[in-house]
């Protein structure tokens, strides 16, 4: 499926599987940490499953996993008298470890106890769940405010309906910022804490509140994405759900990206239906808006690497927080192309500055003069098979010289001769016989190429036959659907399922893409529907991907020749015969 406009499939496959498997999770019959506990009053020994399933790769806008609608399980409660065992995040931290750990009640605490889970207040916070009660325990005892704050953020997390959750974060909001400011900890992790108080804000309806706490914490720039400070960058999506004046629990513009196709369907189960209203049609203007960015950005990257002149106008007259993603770029561009006049100085510069160290200009430098002279390199490799003999001989992906170190230039040579290849043998017999059983052959990595980038154009030819073709779709894809769709749990056993199911995905964008492409223009279709450029801009745009333009570049060509040149005269040294 390499080189498919619908390469995103994968992702939204593995994440509605990871969605189905979080939300029956209370069914599921299976250990995750049993810990076995003696309650501290009348010691009563019982078990209980400390652990529940939930995925760190999705950072909701609240700070929470996917999956932590289950939290609750992280407090243990004894079976006869409704005590919570109080777990130590401070411990944890100091630890590094990520199994939780629970404090050990000291005789004086347990002296208290029977009167304080007596108390009127903590049985009626059961109702509201065990972070809850943990908390105000927490907090009459006097632990420690890490553990409580955990516990407060927490209580919030494990909220299931919408009036449970306001009051919950209500008073997350109430005494959050009080518990931030005792701790102990690091200063970016207490900032971060800081910015879940102001989404709390946010979700309360308080958004004149949100907005002047998070300008305290991080400055605003004048336009969403008109800065390169990271700090302030991170939280633009905060910034433009407070100016919707959303109050959603998950506000579809502070969803990650790769959480969209969870929570845009409009059917999601509690508590991942709160969202903002209609979803479907507040998923659609966040795409448009997206897409109307994208290529303004696209846009001002083309204009920018067009016009040096202008970059060098632009990047003297505006300061660095007032610059778009796009300037910000070809600023840090310009100045890496100064520094690549010289391309051996900057390799001896590179080499002896550690990676961590490079400011980020030094750090585009030497990668992009490393692309380019791997891949003039690549470029003499393929025309010189004495070259390829001494430089490739040994099969390692990092060409490794008295000075430098370059990566992939065989490789790059490999698939300059690959791409011969398929020109020369596409539609042979033969050729599409080797391919086929290419395992078994075990063919050499250039022709293993050919046959890749065959398969890919024979690929985007079905794809557009079927899509036109009603009749052949029906008849060639039928069996692979379900409920009006390709069935997609198929498309590991069989490849031709992907072709199908991106032939259904294209069919309503192809009068669009044919109109633009009857103009000249180079059309793909996308999620976002379909984008037409020029075959300049999209020339460019793969450029500024790559970070190398197609032309040679002369510095990196005089060095690529060196390199062989001085390789050659090595093994002539040597007595080496030069390979035939």
């Amino acid at each position: 499926m390499a080189g498919h406009s619908f390469g995103w499939r994968t992702l939204v496959i593995v994440t509605g599987l990871i969605i189905a498997l979080i939300l029956p999770a209370t069914a599921w019959a299976r250990d995750y940490d049993l810990r076995h506990f003696v309650c501290p009053l009348g010691g009563q020994k019982f078990s209980h499953d400390v652990g529940y399933e939930s995925f760190p790769f999705l950072t909701l806008p609240d700070g929470s996993w996917l999956g932590d609608a289950l939290i609750g399980a992280q407090i243990p409660v004894c079976p006869d008298n409704g005590l919570v065992i109080l777990p130590d995040f401070e411990a944890m931290r100091l630890s590094d470890e990520q199994a939780m750990k629970y404090r050990t009640y000291t005789p004086s605490e347990i002296a208290r106890l029977p009167a304080l889970i007596a108390d009127p207040t903590y049985v009626a916070l059961k109702a509201e769940g065990r972070h809850a009660q943990a908390y105000w325990l927490a907090t009459q005892l006097g632990v420690s405010a890490e553990t409580r704050f955990h516990l407060l953020q927490r209580s919030t997390w494990a909220a299931l309906l919408p009036q449970l959750r306001r009051t919950r974060v209500e008073r997350f909001a109430a005494d959050g910022p009080a518990l931030i400011d005792q701790l102990s900890g690091p200063e970016d992790a207490k900032r971060l804490y800081r910015l879940y108080i102001v989404n709390a804000l946010r979700e309360l309806g308080r958004f004149e509140e949100a907005l002047a706490a998070l300008d305290h914490l991080v400055p605003p720039s004048p336009k969403p994405g008109e800065t390169d400070e990271p700090a302030a960058n991170d939280f633009i999506p905060l910034r433009l759900a407070i100016a919707a004046r959303d109050h959603s629990r998950f506000a579809v513009d502070m969803l990650p990206e790769k959480a969209m196709s969870l929570f845009c369907t409009g059917d999601a189960a509690p508590p991942y239906d709160q969202m903002t209203s209609p979803p479907v049609q507040a998923c659609a203007t966040r795409r448009q808006r997206e897409a109307r960015e994208m290529e303004q950005d696209r846009a001002d990257r083309i204009r920018f690497r067009a016009n040096p002149q202008l970059v060098a106008e632009q990047c003297a007259a505006t300061p660095a927080g007032r610059r778009s993603d796009a300037l910000v770029s070809a600023c840090e561009r310009a100045s890496a192309d100064k520094l690549m006049v010289d391309g051996p100085a900057l390799v001896r510069r590179c080499e002896s500055t550690d990676g961590q160290e490079r400011a980020r200009v030094l750090f585009q430098a030497c990668s992009r003069y490393l692309e380019y002279l791997a891949h003039e390199l690549g470029r003499a490799i393929a025309e010189d098979a004495d070259a390829r003999s001494i430089l490739c001989a040994g099969g390692s992906y990092i060409l490794t010289t008295a000075d430098i170190q370059v990566p992939e230039p065989c490789e790059y040579a490999d698939e300059i001769a690959g791409a011969r290849l398929a020109q020369q043998l596409g539609g042979d017999t033969d050729f599409e016989r080797q391919c086929a059983n290419r395992s078994e052959l075990k063919l050499p990595r250039p022709m293993s190429i050919a046959c890749d980038q065959h398969s890919d154009a024979t690929a985007e030819v079905e794809i557009q036959r079927l899509a036109g073709d009603r009749a052949a779709w029906k008849r060639e894809c039928g069996r692979y659907v379900k409920s009006g769709k390709v069935s997609l749990d198929l498309i590991m056993r069989d490849p031709k399922v992907g072709i199908c199911a991106d032939s259904q995905d294209a069919r309503p964008y192809l009068a669009e893409k044919a109109a633009g492409e009857a103009k000249g223009l180079v059309c793909r279709i996308t999620l976002l529907g379909v984008q037409c450029q020029t075959p300049a801009e999209r020339d460019a745009e793969m450029a500024d991907k790559a970070h190398v333009i197609s032309d040679e570049n002369p510095v990196a060509h005089a060095h690529a020749a060196a390199i062989i040149a001085e390789a050659k005269a090595r093994r002539s040294a040597s007595g080496a015969q030069p390979s035939p």
